[in-house]
C-alpha cells in the first residue's frame, strides 16, 4: 500500500507539472518580439587625431634624443593653437633594432625610436578653420606622420537617452502593427533588452587637409528587443 500511494503521488504531481507548463505556454503563446531602433544626429564639438614621430639613429640615445626635440616642437604648435596638457597623452612609445639585408646577410641598421601623441581638441569651430590650421601648421615639420581626424561629441549623455526613447517608440510601433494584423492590440512589455553603439558614427566623409575642414555630423544610435505581450 505504500508504494501504491506514492505512485499516486507521483502520478498526481506529473499531472499538475504538466498543467503547469501547459498553462505556460498558452501564456506565453500570445505575445510578440520587435526590435526597435533610434538614432539621433549632432555636430561634434570635439575632434582627435595622433602624431607620430619615427626616427633612425645609430645609437638609442641619437634616436631618443631626436625624437624627444621634433615631438617638443609639436606639442609647442599644439599648445600655441590652445590645446591643453590634459589633452594631449602619449600613446605608443617604441624602441626596437632595425635591420636591413646586405647580400643576404643582416645589418644592423640602427635604432628605431618611435613615439606617438594623441591630441584631443575641444570646442572646435563649425567651420573647422583651427582645426585644419592647426594640421597645416604640424605637417611643415619632417619625420612626422599624421593619423585620421576623429570627430566626437564630448557630452552625449542626453543624446543617448533620446536615441533609446526612439527605439523603444519604434519598438511600440512595430508591435502594433503586428497586433493588428492578427486582430489584436498590444499589452505590456515582459522583457527589454537594450543595446547602443559605444561609438558615434561619423555621416560625412573627411575632406583632405586643407584650409578649411568642415566638422561632420555625427550619429548616435540605440537599439531594444522588446517581448510585448498581446490580448
Amino acid at each position: 500500500m505504500k508504494h501504491s500511494g506514492i505512485f499516486v503521488l507521483l502520478v498526481i504531481g506529473l499531472v499538475l507539472i504538466t498543467s503547469c507548463q501547459s498553462s505556460s505556454l498558452i501564456d506565453n503563446s500570445r505575445v510578440v518580439v520587435v526590435q526597435g531602433k533610434g538614432a539621433v544626429g549632432a555636430t561634434a564639438d570635439v575632434a582627435s587625431f595622433t602624431i607620430t614621430v619615427s626616427v633612425l639613429e645609430e645609437t638609442t640615445k641619437e634616436a631618443l634624443n631626436k625624437t624627444s626635440k621634433t615631438m617638443s616642437e609639436l606639442l609647442a604648435i599644439a599648445k600655441d593653437a590652445g590645446v591643453q596638457q590634459r589633452d594631449l597623452r602619449t600613446s605608443v612609445l617604441q624602441i626596437n633594432p632595425e635591420y636591413r639585408y646586405v647580400d643576404n646577410e643582416q645589418v644592423l641598421s640602427g635604432q628605431r625610436v618611435r613615439q606617438s601623441v594623441v591630441v584631443l581638441i575641444r570646442a572646435i569651430e563649425a567651420d573647422g578653420k583651427a582645426l585644419s590650421s592647426l594640421i597645416d601648421r604640424m605637417a611643415l615639420i619632417s619625420g612626422i606622420s599624421i593619423g585620421s581626424i576623429v570627430f566626437d561629441k564630448e557630452h552625449t549623455e542626453q543624446l543617448y537617452e533620446q536615441s533609446r526613447l526612439l527605439a523603444m517608440e519604434d519598438a511600440l510601433q512595430k508591435a502594433r502593427d503586428y497586433a493588428q494584423a492578427v486582430g489584436l492590440s498590444v499589452g505590456k512589455p515582459l522583457k527589454i533588452e537594450s543595446s547602443f553603439d559605444a561609438s558615434p558614427r561619423q555621416l560625412s566623409s573627411m575632406a583632405s587637409f586643407a584650409s578649411e575642414m568642415p566638422v561632420q555630423e555625427i550619429e548616435i544610435s540605440s537599439s531594444v528587443n522588446v517581448v510585448f505581450e498581446l490580448r
